[in-house]
């Protein structure tokens, strides 16, 4: 979906997305599924960072497979709130784009 679909003020992590009524004022914050919004909005972008990333520096991919690797024999990206193998591909991403590693 196109990245203008919402006001991304409204996807802050304290706002609340969710209404059963939409004369009701706003219930509790909604930060998993304002996150899941946000997640599938920026998709794209961030493959494409990825791509980027990964033809600028051909090691991040064997840094991502010792990085998902540590993640599955700790058991950490299973479950809820689980640190996903696309979560530490974006962070090792970010990390290299900002010549922290």
């Amino acid at each position: 979906p196109p990245t203008d679909v919402f006001k991304l003020a409204k996807l802050l992590p304290y706002e609340s997305c969710v209404r059963c009524d939409p004369n009701a004022s706003p219930s509790n914050p909604t930060p998993l599924y304002n996150n899941s919004l946000l997640s599938t909005l920026f998709y794209e972008q961030h493959l494409h960072s990825i791509f980027t990333a990964l033809e600028l520096c051909p090691a991040l991919r064997d840094a991502v497979f010792l990085v998902k690797e540590w993640l599955r024999r700790r058991g950490l990206e299973t479950g809820w709130g689980g640190y996903t193998g696309f979560l530490a591909t974006m962070l090792l991403t970010y990390l290299l784009n900002c010549r922290s590693v």
